[in-house]
């Protein structure tokens, strides 16, 4: 399975809602010691188990709308189809805390999954993490590069240990059993 963990690289958008995508494989790569492998495909590369299922975690190191390079790389590199990979990105669509895996389906107005789905087509894995409700006098990009507020960070930790389960499920058991539980 390869795991793409969308987000921004540098310090800049480190604590922001866009890089989500970042925390999650942040605490997926802590929680299974998956180890770091340097800087591949346009990323930074990890690889280990889950369970017993072997995994490449790639954290894409382009800013996020041409996150589709990264995952093309990989795949062409390991010869893998679109349907082994599970992408985590933000939604803006969805409340804080809420998860939703999906095992296919449009980028709608994500600019990392339509670069990716421009790169690869539609038939890939999405946990899409749940970053709203947007303010109504913000425009979506002030928004998703904007930091969580202190409600939402005190909540943090709930979120990533549901999502990395989600995660752990979906690879262990599989996406029908991880979406039952977890959607």
């Amino acid at each position: 399975m390869i795991i793409i963990c969308l987000g921004n690289p540098g310090t800049t958008y480190q604590s922001t809602r866009h890089n989500i995508g970042f925390r999650v494989g942040e605490r997926l790569i802590k929680t299974f010691g998956i180890q770091a492998r340097g800087k591949k495909f346009h990323s930074l590369y990890f690889e280990g188990t889950v369970q017993t299922t072997s995994v490449r975690v790639l954290f894409p190191q382009t800013y996020m709308n041409e996150s589709g390079k990264a995952v093309h790389a990989i795949l062409s590199f390991y010869k893998k189809s679109p349907t082994e990979c599970l992408v985590i990105a933000d939604e803006l669509d969805l409340l804080f805390g809420t998860i939703r895996l999906t095992e296919s389906g449009s980028a709608g107005t994500h600019n990392g999954l339509k670069s990716i789905v421009q790169a690869i087509g539609t038939q890939f894995v999405r946990l899409r993490v749940g970053i709203g409700p947007k303010p109504a006098h913000l425009d979506c990009a002030d928004f998703v590069l904007s930091p969580f507020d202190s409600l939402e960070e005190s909540k943090m930790e709930m979120l990533l240990e549901k999502s990395v389960s989600c995660i752990e499920t979906a690879i262990s058991s599989s996406i029908q059993v991880a979406m039952n539980m977890f959607n």
